[in-house]
C-alpha cells in the first residue's frame, strides 16, 4: 500500500508543478484551474477571454458575454492544455 500512496504523491506533485508553469488562468479571479475542469472561452475586443466555472456559477447573468466554446483541461507528460470539448 505505502507504494500505492507514494506513487499517488508523486503524481499529483508532477501534475500540481505542471499546472503552476501554465498560462492557463481565470481572467476573472486569476485562479489555476484543476486538471480535468472546464473553462468557458468568451470574445472579447482583444482577443478570447478563459473564465472559470466558479466565476461563471457566481454571475450567470451573462456578464462575460456569449461563451465561444468550452475547452477541459487537460495534463500529459510534458505539457499542460486545454482541449476544446
Amino acid at each position: 500500500m505505502s507504494g500505492s500512496l507514494g506513487l499517488q504523491k508523486a503524481m499529483l506533485r508532477k501534475s500540481v508543478t505542471l499546472l503552476a508553469r501554465s498560462s492557463t488562468h481565470c481572467s476573472a479571479c486569476g485562479r489555476t484551474p484543476l486538471v480535468g475542469e472546464n473553462m468557458y472561452i468568451f470574445t472579447e475586443s482583444k482577443g478570447e477571454r478563459a473564465v472559470c466555472t466558479p466565476c461563471i456559477s457566481t454571475h450567470p447573468d451573462g456578464t462575460y458575454g456569449t461563451v465561444l466554446r468550452s475547452e477541459r483541461i487537460r495534463v500529459n507528460e510534458s505539457s499542460l492544455r486545454r482541449l476544446s470539448v
